[in-house]
Parts: structure tokens; sequence; C-alpha cells
């Protein structure tokens, strides 16, 4: 006795043809989709690390320059890092008890302006991460209006540090065109 094989003689019907072909392009297809959206989900993720870092810099940056400055008038230094240290007095035509201004305008940080105080990168990151620009810090002395006339008060400085992350760069006029920068601000009375 043979045994005949039940698959030889067996015939898909006319309707079933095509449907395994249609389904796997179908699958196909939604795969791509996923891994194309794995992908730009990956590469976005990407970005918004570096970002993240970059940021930090530059904080950590401005930070380094405002303690710089804070630590020179602290120790009633006249230099920085073996530089003139740049201290601006409040003009006496600006009323008592307002605030400097010239930290807003962005020509005043620029190197030719000669307004601010450059802080050398060695203080604020390890080689590969230094930023390029060096950071700076701007200290302006302003008065404040006093009810009493107590000489022994001393008059407060407003100082502004910029930090900047290593890939940052800037236009002519001093803005910054790609990389990141961080402002900080403090009120000091030694």
């Amino acid at each position: 006795m043979t045994k005949k094989n039940f698959y030889t003689n067996w015939k898909p019907s006319q309707q079933k043809r095509g449907t395994v072909l249609a389904t796997t392009l179908i699958l196909l297809v939604v795969m791509s989709l996923v891994a194309a959206m794995a992908l730009k989900h990956s590469i976005a993720s990407e970005q918004i690390s570096k970002s993240m870092r970059t940021s930090a810099v530059a904080l950590q940056s401005a930070e380094t320059a405002l303690r710089q400055c804070e630590n020179a008038i602290k120790i009633d230094s006249n230099t920085i890092e073996g530089r003139a240290l740049i201290s601006l007095e409040m003009p006496d035509s600006q009323a008592s008890g307002s605030r400097p201004t010239q930290w807003k305008l962005r020509t005043n940080w620029t190197t030719a302006a000669n307004l601010s105080n450059r802080i050398s990168t060695n203080l604020i990151a390890a080689t590969g991460m230094r930023p390029k620009p060096d950071a700076r810090c701007m200290i302006e002395k302003f008065r404040l209006p006093r009810l009493d006339p107590d000489v022994t008060l001393s008059d407060p400085y407003l100082i502004t540090a910029v930090g900047f992350s290593p890939d940052y760069q800037s236009d002519a006029n001093a803005n910054g065109t790609a990389g990141s920068e961080a402002w900080v601000q403090s009120i000091f009375q030694p």
C-alpha cells in the first residue's frame, strides 16, 4: 500500500491567490514607518541632549565669571587674572537709586568697547568643553538713596556675567547666531 500525499493534489482556490504577497507588503510598509519614526525620535533626543549640555556649559561659564568678579570686589583687588579690573562708576547725571544700564547694550560686551572683564576659560571647564569666546563680567557701581548719612555703608555693585557654549557664534553686532549663552546677575555689597 502506498501512501498518498495529501498536499500534492491540493490547489488554492482562485480567490486566495496573492493575499500573502499583499499582506507581506502591507506589513513591510508598516514596519518601515515604525522604523522611520524611531529614527526621527532618536535624532530629536540627541539634539535635545546636546542642547542641554551646551546650555549647562554656558551657565557654568557665566557663574564662574560672576564668582571671579565678586571675589575681585570682595578682596578689593584692582586686577582680575593679571589684567586690570574694569569697574564702571554710575554717572552723576543718573538718579540715586536707579539701576545701572551699561550691561543692557550688546556692543558694551565686545573686546573693542573695553567695558567688561574677560574671564579665562582655564577656570571654567575641561579642555574639550571650553567655550571658545571667553566668559565676561561687567561691574557697575551704583548709589542707593540714603535716609541717614551713614558713611560706613558702601555702595553696591551690579555684576552681570555672560557665558558661552563651545559652539557659540555671533555676528558683527555681538548677537548670537549659534550655540548657547547664559546671563547671570547679582547685586553685591562688600
